[in-house]
Parts: structure tokens; C-alpha cells; sequence
């Protein structure tokens, strides 16, 4: 019954990637290894970006994590009943949103301005 599934939805697959033009050599390398190894290999590669995040990127932010913990004491934290009291407060929850916002108005400003002259 699996079997039978799989071989459907590889027609459907490949079917519906012939259509495009952009996407046919994807759908004659699913034809010819199928939509089960196919899935496989996703499954491997999503495996294998979890491992590298777990070993490499937490291993940097517990290197991190002392010089977090100190620059946490000059942000606000405010808690999620005053966040639902007053949702501007959340500019200062999270670190940095501040100065991204004025970043963004900043350069979209400029665009308005260059676009009038």
C-alpha cells in the first residue's frame, strides 16, 4: 500500500514539475531516483543542519552566554501582561529593535526624498 502510494505521488510530482520549464531537471532526477530517496536525502540534510547548529553555533553562544548575561542588565524586560497592556513597550523587550526601526525609517526616508527631487 505504501508502495503504491509513493508511486502515485512521484507521477503527480514529476507531472507538476514538467510544467514549468525551470524545473523539468528536477522532476527527470526524481523520476529516476524516486520520491522515496528523494524525501531521504531532504531528511538527511535537515538532519545534518540540526547536528552542525547543535555542535558549532551552541557551542559559540555558550561561549557567549557570559557576555549576554552582563549586557542584559541594561535592557528593560518587561513582563507579558504589560506587553499586552501596552504592545509599543515591545521596542524596548527586544535589544536592538530600536535602532533597526530607526534604520529602516532612516533609509526609507531617504528613498522618499530621492524620489521627489
Amino acid at each position: 500500500m505504501k508502495e503504491r502510494l509513493f508511486k502515485y505521488a512521484t507521477i503527480g510530482v514529476v507531472c507538476l514539475l514538467l510544467v514549468r520549464p525551470d524545473t523539468i531537471m528536477l522532476a527527470l532526477f526524481l523520476d529516476a531516483i524516486g520520491l522515496e530517496l528523494f524525501v531521504l536525502l531532504l531528511g538527511v540534510q535537515f538532519r545534518q543542519i540540526l547536528t552542525f547548529i547543535r555542535f558549532h553555533i551552541q557551542s559559540a553562544l555558550s561561549y557567549l552566554a557570559p557576555k549576554i548575561k552582563f549586557q542584559r542588565s541594561f535592557f528593560f524586560m518587561p513582563k507579558f501582561s504589560e506587553l499586552i497592556r501596552m504592545p509599543s513597550m515591545l521596542c524596548h523587550a527586544i535589544p536592538g529593535f530600536g535602532g533597526l526601526y530607526s534604520i529602516i525609517w532612516l533609509i526609507r526616508t531617504n528613498t522618499r526624498v530621492q524620489q521627489q527631487n
